[in-house]
């Protein structure tokens, strides 16, 4: 049996196990600056849910706007004598160095030539048994993720 509550902001089963918790999802206006993040986060968490000082860690990627965002909160912490580190505190993403970790990996298989999408989709769908699939689907990624235009007609 599970229980909903407060507009489905929280979850309980009925072992009174905490399941899932989201407290707030935002439009950040203006620029993703550290500051920026870190103002709209003490919002959310002190003004809005007064439970600051119950922040035991925080995931995020080594992005330099979250590295400066987690200092930033370290200092206000600081300032509202609540015992958070932005190193202690800080859990990197798994999902994140998976990811930096497969870029590596792919930067070092050789690309060949770019071919337009459709062609390399024809190709595939004959059945062709082309050792070079890996190298021209990294090429047709690269081209989709240079431009914004390619990108949206991707999704």
């Amino acid at each position: 049996m599970r229980h909903k509550l407060q507009d489905n902001t929280l979850e309980l089963h009925s072992d009174w196990n905490l399941k899932n918790v989201l407290l707030d999802f935002i439009y950040l206006t203006g620029s993703h600056t550290g500051e920026n993040m870190m103002r709209e986060f003490l919002k959310c968490t002190k003004d809005d849910f007064g439970i600051l000082t119950k922040i035991l860690t925080i995931t995020a990627d080594n992005a330099a706007n979250n590295n400066t965002f987690l200092k930033k909160l370290g200092v206000a912490c600081l300032n509202e004598n609540i015992d958070f580190h932005y190193k202690k505190n800080h859990v990197r993403c798994l999902a994140h160095i998976m990811n930096l970790t497969c870029q590596e990996i792919l930067k070092n298989i050789k690309a060949e030539e770019a071919q337009d999408e459709n062609d390399i989709l024809k190709e595939i769908s004959k059945g062709s048994r082309d050792a070079h699939v890996i190298p021209k689907l990294r090429k047709l990624i690269i081209k989709i993720r240079a431009s914004p235009q390619r990108r949206e007609r991707f999704n």
